[in-house]
């Protein structure tokens, strides 16, 4: 697994977070990659932040390269110990080979606080980038598949 470096980090999401994670969910490219394609409003994307950030069943972190927000990671708990990743990263920020080591460092966070989690994520077959990304972070395909997604486990 890869290590943090002093320039990516990663920090709770806020409420304050509202606007650039609205800006980063209705990208086009973000939206093309996710299970809900449509681009979400303004009342919806708040009251969905306001109740991620509220449930303990929920993990939204900030990430951030040189002090700067990046992009973010989320973990749902689907069971006991057992949780589904996901990743975006800003526009500016892709195509820097960062993701490995955001969800790197995201799996370690998740880990110090749920120390024998399982980890998975549900990438679309043709999402060649974030496959190799969860790859290169030591992901490995768990061979399931599910509504054109594969399921990658760590």
């Amino acid at each position: 697994m890869l290590t943090e470096t002093p320039e990516l980090s990663l920090r709770p999401a806020s409420e304050d977070d509202a606007a650039l994670l609205r800006e980063w969910r209705n990208d086009p490219e973000t939206r093309a990659a996710s299970r809900n394609t449509t681009e979400v409003g303004i009342e919806e994307h708040a009251a969905w932040l306001t109740a991620v950030l509220a449930d303990p069943a929920h993990l939204l972190l900030i990430c951030e390269l040189g002090g700067e927000p990046a992009g973010q990671i989320r973990f749902d708990r689907l069971g006991e110990r057992s949780y589904e990743i996901s990743i975006s990263l800003a526009p500016a920020a892709r195509g820097q080979g960062l993701s490995p080591s955001f969800i790197s460092l995201a799996v370690e966070q998740l880990r110090k606080s749920h120390r024998d989690a399982k980890v998975e994520a549900h990438v679309r077959e043709k999402n060649t980038s974030s496959l190799a990304a969860f790859r290169r972070a030591g992901f490995r395909p768990s061979g399931k598949k599910a509504e054109g997604f594969l399921v990658l486990v760590t």
